[in-house]
């Protein structure tokens, strides 16, 4: 591949066009809301922090009351920790946007390597196809665990009820209970699988929207803060969930919160 420029990361194009995905701050073109960026990132920093924390005080005790299946414990550790580990490889790239660790361009190593890390964690690479591959596949697993849920009661209930039954299913009083138990831990989740996916979803926006509309030169300071703010949502985003799972714990263990006792009554 033959590149014309000496510094791909570094060059500019027409319409604020760039080689890579705007997930890296060029904070050397802020200029009029320095401070900002500079709030901005300590905010996000003590965030990502928190969330990572929090997360693993989390685990540990889902672990410990066994509260999903071990099978869903498994396949949300997984999830969650790609976007931690995508949230400390920003932290280590923030020391590099802010030039608290000097470099020539944000094109010298590490920093192209965390970024492709942090990428990975949103869940695509390719910055043209990112929309296809970040926001429909995460929209459509959403969908997928609705129907998977859907169709788990169906068959629980097609299995329980002799009447309703179909002759060619043989009762299993194993089968039954399995099923049972997926419906229990699939709704123990579900509020958190559709937030998720709606958080990542309006995460995204502040990563391909701006490109759009911020064509104009001297309006590449601003794509800056827009990139700023999509990675502080991010991080935001990392640290709220959290709450979802402490209220999982808290609904098992029989401390239901008393905003929840209000909102969907004791029942």
């Amino acid at each position: 591949f033959m590149i014309t420029v000496g510094d791909p990361f570094a060059a500019i194009g027409r319409n604020n066009q760039t080689y890579w995905l705007m997930l890296l701050v060029r904070s050397e073109v802020i200029i009029q809301w320095k401070q900002i960026y500079y709030t901005a990132a300590a905010i996000e920093v003590s965030l990502t922090i928190a969330g990572v924390y929090l997360h693993f005080r989390l685990a540990i005790l889902l672990l410990k009351h066994k509260i999903l299946h071990l099978n869903f414990m498994i396949i949300g550790m997984n999830v969650y920790g790609v976007m931690l580990i995508g949230s400390l490889a920003h932290l280590v790239t923030i020391l590099y946007e802010t030039r608290i660790i000097e470099l020539p361009s944000l094109g010298y190593e590490p920093v192209p390597t965390l970024a492709i890390v942090r990428q990975i964690s949103y869940g695509f690479v390719n910055g043209i196809l990112m929309a296809s591959c970040a926001l429909v596949p995460n929209i459509n697993c959403a969908i997928m665990f609705r129907l998977m849920l859907n169709h788990n009661k169906r068959r629980h209930a097609r299995l329980t009820n002799k009447i309703k039954r179909h002759p060619d299913d043989e009762y299993s009083l194993s089968l039954r209970v399995q099923l049972k138990e997926n419906i229990w831990s699939m709704q123990k989740i579900e509020f958190g699988v559709y937030a998720l996916t709606a958080a990542l979803a309006f995460n995204l926006l502040f990563v391909f929207l701006p490109v759009f509309f911020l064509t104009t030169p001297d309006q590449y300071e601003l794509l800056q803060c827009f990139t700023c703010a999509g990675n502080l949502s991010f991080a935001l985003t990392i640290t709220t969930t959290a709450p979802i799972l402490e209220m999982t714990v808290a609904i098992h263990k029989g401390n239901v919160p008393r905003i929840l006792v209000r909102l969907i009554g004791r029942e």
